[in-house]
């Protein structure tokens, strides 16, 4: 057996058989070697029966790929079980001690017996992937608290209402009823691409900290009430106004990207937002994000013709992203003395000067804009630079040689210079001391590798495209 297909891992006690032939009874000779541990088989279509599992004496179990299991499974020790990808139809197990289920892209489709008399210690249980699934005695699962149905066709969730300890629910991609679960009393709730028109079934959910609603077509306005939330997701939900989130003083992460002209000046009093995301709202006017000074990163995309100003008082972004924004002058980015990773690609940015205050700057993308100087940035772990104006390559040589003895990565991708095709992939890793290029003109290529080599690498190698 190669050590690549089968591993002991003793710190986690994991054995782990991957792509190998084996039966149950080739599998049961390893027993002496898993004791309280994990065991992990992958892509075994030989594996039918898992009658042996009873034997071993083993926590954890996952099973991943393996097209031909026989859906019957007894074991008092098994406490975390993953059946994943499996083919599965339905189930039958009688699992006492188990704690975490996960039958996750499976064929499912028929009606499932969960019993409480199998699955009496039963807290978390993923379901994700199994079309027109259909669940019975999902309420006697009396100590369940995070249920995962994500992609399951699911219509009928009546039974849910009875789950009194679940605290996490997830119904994505599912077209459901929400009468149905406005009683529970949940922490976190994902309805994300479920069809839902109108919220008013969660006007009483006030114990919500997260809630995910993107991808529907909503009036926010029952929201209102929900003041603990910690995390809203609301993307693409055709919204323009956002009253009701101005008493939702304990949000930290927002994300209300894809909602063509929103009005953002309800954003003032959220204060406490650490994560926005406001990417493709057609703004134009972002001076409300003035307040927001404890945010740390920001996502304001595909969003053409803004006035950056308002954005130099927020001093504490360690991420900003701006790519196709139309932006032409960056200097009041300036002041943004904490960024560490700056996205403005896709923009019609020629000078980047002011950001040599950026000290803490470790990454910066300008990938398709018309970039002059690159000598002002000295601290950089990462630049990305693609489609540089027609210049010459010593210009770019100098600049980059000026910086070799700070970067640790450099990627670089110049089309359509003096010659006309070239294609240029430059990727330079201190750590590794390693330079890979995919060339169409070698000659010229060349040219700039040679006058770089002394400061970027020790190895070359020539990838010919």
């Amino acid at each position: 057996m190669s050590k690549s297909n089968m591993e002991i891992s003793q710190p986690q006690n994991t054995m782990q058989i991957k792509k190998q032939k084996y039966n149950q009874a080739k599998i049961q000779q390893f027993k002496p070697l898993i004791s309280n541990g994990k065991l992990e088989i992958q892509s075994n279509d030989s594996l039918k029966s898992l009658d042996f599992i009873e034997s071993l004496d083993i926590e954890k179990l996952e099973i991943v790929n393996c097209k031909n299991i026989q859906p019957k499974l007894s074991s008092e020790s098994i406490t975390d079980l993953t059946i994943e990808s499996c083919a599965l139809e339905n189930i039958d197990f009688t699992l006492n001690n188990i704690q975490i289920l996960n039958l996750n892209n499976n064929n499912l489709s028929k009606s499932v017996k969960i019993c409480s008399s199998s699955f009496k210690q039963l807290k978390e249980l993923y379901l994700n992937g199994n079309k027109k699934l259909k669940i019975n005695n999902i309420q006697g699962l009396a100590q369940l608290q995070k249920l995962n149905m994500a992609n399951c066709d699911v219509y009928d969730i009546t039974g849910l209402c009875e789950l009194k300890n679940l605290r996490e629910l997830c119904l994505d991609e599912n077209d459901v009823d929400l009468s149905s679960i406005g009683g529970l009393n949940l922490d976190k709730l994902y309805l994300n691409k479920c069809n839902i028109r109108g919220v008013q079934e969660l006007h009483e959910m006030i114990g919500l900290k997260e809630l995910a609603l993107s991808h529907n077509k909503l009036d926010i306005a029952p929201l209102e009430t929900l003041i603990q939330l910690t995390k809203l997701e609301l993307s693409s939900c055709c919204i323009k106004n956002i009253d009701a989130l101005r008493y939702m003083n304990n949000l930290t992460e927002l994300n209300l990207s894809s909602n063509l002209n929103i009005d953002i000046n309800g954003l003032q009093p959220l204060t406490q937002l650490k994560y926005l995301d406001l990417s493709q709202c057609s703004l134009k006017d972002i001076s409300s994000l003035r307040y927001l000074k404890d945010l740390s990163v920001l996502y304001l995309s595909l969003n053409t013709n803004i006035d950056l100003t308002p954005l130099q008082y927020l001093t504490k972004l360690t991420k900003l992203v701006l790519w196709n924004s139309s932006i032409k002058d960056v200097y009041a980015l300036s002041s943004l003395i904490n960024l560490n990773e700056l996205h403005l690609d896709e923009n019609q940015i020629v000078y980047i000067e002011p950001l040599k205050e950026l000290k803490k700057l470790k990454q910066l993308k300008v990938q398709y804009n018309k970039i002059l100087d690159l000598q002002h940035i000295q601290n950089l772990n990462t630049i990305s630079c693609e489609s540089w104006d027609q210049r010459q390559p010593s210009h770019l040589e100098l600049n980059l040689a000026n910086m070799a003895k700070d970067i640790n990565n450099v990627i670089i991708t110049r089309r359509k210079i003096k010659s006309g095709q070239a294609n240029i992939i430059l990727q330079i890793q201190n750590t590794k001391q390693r330079v890979s290029l995919q060339q169409q003109n070698a000659y010229e290529n060349l040219l700039l590798l040679s006058k770089l080599a002394t400061y970027l690498f020790q190895t070359l190698i020539n990838d010919s495209q």
